[in-house]
């Protein structure tokens, strides 16, 4: 289809495709932009989407934020040259090839608040002064902020420009009619003054949301907000594909927002729930039933799974993915998602920290949905009732009910598991692609950089047998190796000679010895 085009001169589309293809490939993108002017006009949309999400760098002569500024009206720039006189000024000589404010599709105001305060801490003049905890500001995952970055946001809380600046960049947006598909919001105490500017923008311009396909939302200290943040969240659109929320107090009010905001939902298909007490209450899985046709995903997280009944979960037999971690796991759970008559076709089930009740719930699971699963993380760090087997039950499980795994990732892989893990990755010689293994760590200050551990024997002697597992029975289609071990550099060698009969594409090594090897 793609020749016939070319051949026929339609290039401009075939180009398209290929750059629309290259979304969340920035590099690639930037790469796009130097080619000819058609490309650049095809990949620069598509990298203003989300631009803070990008890595800060210090010492720019020109930041993206500054190219926001130039389409400011002359009010809102003496606004923003007031909090900082920039060397250069806000030029309205300047002329973009683009109209960048105009792009963005996705909007995450912790990230925001982090490119201005970098901003401000440039070498320019800045009367009203920041804290510049560090000196440039990593890339963030989505919702996963550091508490490095935390505290950076939290030093300049007294910082009025910065919520200024968010606030009249927020406005530019809104009155350009831009209309977001992903909106990302962080509220704390040290920022309602902000929430308070953007709550009232999106209320006078519900445009600017009514497409938003996902939502996330971190609370903390938010107490005195509780009546602003209830009217905004059922001022959101009923479209909502996706939601997160991360809730740090307890407040029991939480539940019927949250509960509501999944109720008014009519096309829901992923929801990721973490906090740092127990949330889950009837209403709220009793209101997953809205959507029960629609939602795929469920990812639990930091939270104790308590003894409730999980019976309006045997509901989701659309489910594709289920995912725990750090959790206290009640066996309650699985027991509901048995219920289930119809085939649950999950293709990624992951247990990530978690504490465990009793193991049997979760080999029946794995017998029930194994054929599909392709994606599969166990990381079981305690089981209550003492069971010096349960691993070896769980990887019997992997090789009598699972057929199609592709992704893989091991925990606490310990002498006694050598065996059914090199029938494991023989079972999925064809088939597994992506490979994770870690090493039982029997000292628990091996996680720690600043603390030397010189008895590190037991870990480097089930590390050379992983090794060696590894060199005799690598998976013909492996494309991917992450380990997590203590390292022998002898074993190392033979598994690097043994990489060369596959077509691996990355190779990731962390080596947890405490001795200096070469």
């Amino acid at each position: 289809m793609a020749c016939s085009k070319i051949f026929s001169g339609d290039i401009p589309e075939v180009m398209q495709n290929i750059i629309e293809n290259l979304r969340d490939d920035i590099k690639s993108l930037y790469s796009c932009i130097l080619i000819n002017r058609n490309c650049c006009f095809l990949a620069t949309p598509l990298l203003w989407e989300d631009p803070f999400s990008v890595k800060y760098r210090n010492n720019l002569s020109h930041h993206f934020i500054d190219t926001y500024f130039s389409f400011l009206n002359e009010n809102d720039k003496n606004k923003v040259n007031k909090i900082k006189f920039h060397k250069s000024d806000i030029k309205s000589s300047y002329k973009p090839l683009f109209n960048y404010h105009t792009l963005i599709k996705t909007l995450d105001t912790f990230r925001m608040e982090l490119h201005i305060i970098c901003w401000l801490n440039t070498t320019t003049n800045n009367d009203q002064g920041t804290s510049n905890v560090k000196a440039y500001v990593q890339l963030i995952t989505l919702q996963d902020e550091s508490n490095e970055e935390f505290r950076l946001v939290k030093a300049n809380k007294r910082n009025n420009g910065i919520q200024t600046i968010c606030t009249i960049l927020f406005n530019l947006f809104v009155e350009n009619n831009v209309i977001l598909n992903k909106l990302h919001i962080t509220f704390t105490f040290y920022n309602n003054q902000l929430f308070n500017s953007i709550y009232k923008l999106i209320l006078n311009n519900p445009t600017f949301i009514s497409n938003i396909e996902e939502f996330t939302i971190h609370l903390f200290n938010y107490n005195k907000q509780f009546s602003i943040i209830k009217q905004f969240l059922s001022s959101l659109p009923s479209n909502i594909k996706h939601i997160e929320f991360f809730l740090k107090d307890e407040n029991s009010e939480e539940k019927d927002i949250i509960t509501d905001l999944i109720k008014s939902q009519s096309q829901l298909s992923s929801i990721k729930m973490r906090f740092s007490y127990n949330i889950l209450s009837h209403s709220f899985l009793d209101s997953l039933k809205n959507s029960s046709n629609t939602l795929t995903s469920l990812y639990f997280g930091s939270n104790n799974i308590s003894d409730l009944s999980y019976d309006a979960l045997s509901n989701l037999t659309q489910l594709k993915s289920l995912q725990f971690k750090d959790c206290d796991l009640n066996s309650g759970i699985f027991q509901s998602l048995l219920k289930i008559k119809t085939p649950l076709k999950i293709k990624t089930f992951a247990i990530k920290k978690i504490h465990v009740r009793e193991i049997i719930e979760i080999e029946l699971f794995l017998q029930k949905v194994g054929y599909y699963i392709k994606n599969l993380v166990l990381d079981i760090e305690y089981i209550y009732r003492n069971d010096n087997h349960f691993k070896e039950r769980l990887f019997d499980a992997i090789i009598n009910y699972c057929e199609k795994i592709q992704f893989l990732h091991l925990c606490h892989i310990d002498y006694n598991d050598i065996p059914k893990l090199s029938k494991i990755i023989s079972n999925f010689n064809n088939t597994l692609k992506f490979l994770t293994l870690e090493v039982k760590f029997f000292n628990f200050e091996h996680f720690s950089y600043n603390i030397s551990i010189n008895n590190d024997v037991d870990e480097l002697k089930i590390s050379s047998m992983i090794l060696k597992l590894l060199c005799d029975s690598l998976p013909s289609n492996l494309c991917y190796l992450d380990l997590n071990l203590v390292i022998n550099p002898d074993d190392l060698k033979l598994l690097f000679d043994n990489c060369d009969q596959i077509d691996l594409k990355r190779l990731l090594i962390r080596n947890r010895s405490s001795h200096n090897l070469d």
